[in-house]
């Protein structure tokens, strides 16, 4: 056999030839080229290397290069292995810039090799297969390579010119995020199942009488107390998919974090009224599933991710505590807190091991700012509940290691008593980057989920049902807006009150321009028209255009009287139902059903069928809306807002709120509040009070699809969906 005279120099001098030069050591693909001047009685071994075998789409990939050095222009078979057994063969054919040849592979390993067992390390092992069909046929370098179920990593766009966020997750912890990154620095501690950044639940069932005590009863999405140190979880990971390089999905059953009957706090037993059902008396029958993108709204920062919890009615609880926490490293020890007001940055210290609640979400970050991570909040769907947020700060693992935690919590709303089943929905974003970028980013993720329609300002607001939408604009007068043509000036002074119909109709009252003051009535195609020279102090529009406005002593009759007056454009002026007193408070619905407060008498309800009903003596009303079947929503001072409806009265919208600064009701009953020093809420049957925004707004307003309208100072209207 004879030898190659130039394979025998490049080994043992480690020197290659190329175009007839001898160059010193080179990048291994550099020298590649010396190899495909091997003859046929040496053939050489195809060589390569196995890059990553990490999730695509709903199955795993293993991705690299070969090529077969005696017939370079050759594409090469490559093989997988899965724990030793043949899985799948692939041929490296893509092109590769690096390399400048189509030598590179991406292979799909069939999803019943990949479904391993959850948490457990497999091994993916890649060989290359000679060209020639010799037995020359070498296992990839880097190859094999540790896989898990769970495990995976997305990446999003850059961010300060340092590279993307990256975050990934773990299969023994089952799926839960085990990492977070970006420009080499790590924000995650992952020291035990209980860690991590993950959703944990804390109830109290149905079926526990004593002691009541959420620690008893802990699903938690990782895993288990006893998972400590373990390569797999009790919890289970029933699907992880990757459907974009910056987006995964996860579903899980959660494990308890205390097993039944094993001690928690203050001496008691945990509890767990499934133990017979299941297999592993740790697992819970709670589902969870999320969605983790990174990337959000423009800002590349920001983690988004959507979290729904499935509490079924048979393990309904009494009490409900929902956490998604983030345990830190312990090299972020600086704290404070974003203020929703001022939309700034406030100090916040604690003592080791302390924990505090603050009024808004905390930014933990390194003493020069460089790196910083906060976490925001709001929930989606289920029954209400009040959100806070929280910090424990200087704590120590097992090992000595210090850590920080951040969460948003959300408890049973005012202590209720359940019961709490169903899905539980939470939007969360968690923000990283430096001290500064993350608070810029807390400033846009405020109004999340809303679009600007226009950077004008309004002091009023009134929307009808199809989305139609009056504005009053300090010093610039009232707008309309129509979904498919944006905002128009309708050219007014400023209107003390006004209203506004499906069909564009536009009703306002002026009282600061002499003898151009009183109602007027815009009509489109037709323009304003004078309706009465006196101002109201309130006013509505039906949808059929009539308007109803309450006067004060100025009225449309020869006497001049106080009271509710409707017209029409064939009958005039009249009296409403008869006559009234002085309204403090006018809400009125497109059939032409009108609520009104009268100081001293009640809240009171016009219909055609009935005239005037009482609803109830208390007067002492801020707001009042009222939909199309009639039921009437108010806030009441000191008491929140109530609603009536003909079959029960009045009750407590929610189970009871606040006090409202702006508020309005759509046909359908839905309800939009603003809460000074605590934001906008929505309020449907189907999901209760939901958060919208932590800003408040001094003038809100709602169409019959519940899309909000709100004024959100120095930064325009604003609607959201």
């Amino acid at each position: 056999m004879r030898t190659n005279p130039f394979r025998l120099a490049a080994r043992l001098f480690d020197y290659r030839t190329r175009n007839n030069h001898s160059v010193a050591t080179l990048p291994y693909r550099a020298c590649l080229r010396l190899e495909r001047m091997e003859d046929r009685d040496n053939p050489a071994s195809p060589v390569g290397y196995l890059d990553v075998v990490g999730l695509g789409g709903s199955q795993y990939v293993a991705a690299g290069w070969a090529e077969d050095p005696d017939v370079p222009s050759q594409p090469v078979q490559v093989h997988i292995y899965v724990d030793g057994t043949f899985a799948v063969a692939g041929t490296a054919n893509m092109y590769r810039s690096d390399l400048g040849h189509n030598w590179g592979f991406s292979i799909t390993i069939p999803a019943q090799f990949t479904s391993f067992q959850q948490g457990a390390n497999h091994s993916v092992a890649a060989y290359a297969i000679d060209a020639n069909g010799g037995t020359l046929n070498p296992q990839l370098t880097s190859s094999p390579k540790p896989v898990a179920y769970g495990d995976a990593a997305v990446t999003g766009g850059d961010v300060g010119g340092l590279g993307g966020v990256t975050v990934g997750t773990a299969g023994r912890f089952a799926g839960a995020v085990d990492s977070i990154t970006w420009n080499g620095f790590e924000f995650v501690n992952t020291h035990d199942d209980g860690r991590l950044e993950q959703t944990a639940l804390w109830g109290i069932p149905a079926a526990e009488t004593s002691p009541r005590d959420l620690v008893r009863y802990n699903p938690t999405e990782a895993g288990s107390e006893t998972d400590i140190g373990q390569p797999t979880t009790t919890s289970v990971l029933t699907s992880i998919t990757k459907p974009a390089s910056n987006e995964l999905t996860t579903t899980s059953q959660m494990a308890l974090w205390n097993r039944a009957g094993t001690l928690v706090d203050n001496g008691m037993a945990a509890y767990n009224p499934d133990q017979t059902g299941q297999t592993l008396p740790a697992l819970s029958n709670y589902t969870m599933s999320k969605d983790v993108t990174v990337g959000f709204g423009g800002l590349n920062n920001v983690i988004h991710q959507p979290v729904t919890i499935n509490v079924p009615a048979a393990d309904q609880l009494q009490r409900i505590q929902v956490q998604q926490i983030v345990f830190t490293t312990g090299t972020l020890t600086s704290m404070s807190v974003y203020n929703f007001a001022t939309n700034q940055l406030d100090p916040l210290s604690a003592s080791p091991g302390a924990t505090l609640t603050p009024a808004g979400p905390v930014v933990e970050s390194t003493t020069d700012g460089s790196y910083a991570i906060a976490i925001v909040s709001r929930q989606l769907s289920g029954g209400a509940l009040t959100l806070s947020y929280g910090v424990s700060e200087g704590s120590l693992d097992s090992n000595g290691v210090p850590y920080g935690v951040i969460y948003a919590q959300y408890n049973s709303a005012n202590g209720n008593l359940g019961p709490y089943s169903g899905t539980y929905s939470f939007d969360n974003y968690i923000v990283v980057g430096t001290r500064s970028s993350v608070l810029a980013s807390l400033r846009s993720l405020q109004l999340t989920g809303w679009v600007q329609t226009t950077a004008g300002h309004a002091s009023l607001l009134a929307a009808a049902g199809n989305g139609v939408v009056a504005a009053q604009s300090p010093g610039y007068g009232v707008s309309l807006y129509q979904p498919s043509t944006g905002w128009v000036s309708l050219g007014t002074g400023d209107a003390d009150a006004i209203a506004v119909s499906a069909s564009g109709n536009v009703v306002a009252t002026f009282s600061k321009y002499g003898s151009s003051n009183g109602v007027y009535e815009y009509v489109p195609g037709a323009g304003w028209q004078h309706l009465w020279p006196n101002p109201a102090t309130l006013v509505g529009i039906t949808g059929t255009g009539a308007v109803v406005a309450n006067f004060n002593g100025n009225g449309p009759t020869t006497r001049s009287t106080s009271g509710v007056y409707e017209y029409t454009p064939s009958t005039g002026w009249a009296p409403l139902g008869g006559g009234t007193g002085l309204a403090s408070q006018l809400a009125v619905n497109a059939n032409g059903d009108v609520a009104a407060a009268f100081p001293g008498y009640g809240v009171y309800r016009y219909k055609v069928s009935t005239g005037w009903i009482l609803l109830t003596s208390n007067a002492n009303v801020t707001q009042l809306g009222i939909a199309s079947n009639g039921n009437v929503v108010g806030q009441f001072t000191g008491y929140g807002i109530e609603r009536y409806t003909d079959a029960t009265g009045w009750s407590y919208l929610g189970g009871g709120t606040g006090d409202a600064s702006a508020l309005a009701v759509d046909a359908n009953g839905d309800v939009v509040a603003s809460f000074n020093g605590y934001g906008i809420f929505r309020y449907k049957d189907s999901t209760g009070w939901v958060l919208l925004t932590r800003d408040v707004s001094p003038a809100v307003a709602i169409d019959d699809n519940a899309h909000v309208f709100a004024e959100f100072p120095n930064l325009g209207i604003w609607s959201y969906s």
